[in-house]
């Protein structure tokens, strides 16, 4: 099989995501990793997809909160 080049255009041009370093205690990583692999994903994007639930879920649970306050 012959390898097929990809020509990527300038980087400027290219979605550009910055990176954020994220620590987690070696048994977090270690189910991180289970997880990620037990849903066929990396850890990266495992943990991308934690972030991203788990800040929907505070966005509306403040959102709760502050109509509460209002009544």
């Amino acid at each position: 099989m012959q390898h097929t080049s990809f020509e990527h255009g300038p980087a400027s041009k290219r979605l550009q995501r910055p990176m954020v370093g994220l620590r987690m205690d070696a048994a977090e990583f270690e189910q991180c990793k289970a997880l990620a692999e037990a849903d066929a994903r990396s850890a990266g994007q495992f943990a991308l997809l934690m972030y991203r639930r788990g800040l929907e879920a505070w966005e509306a649970e403040r959102g709760a909160s502050r109509s509460a306050r209002r009544r």
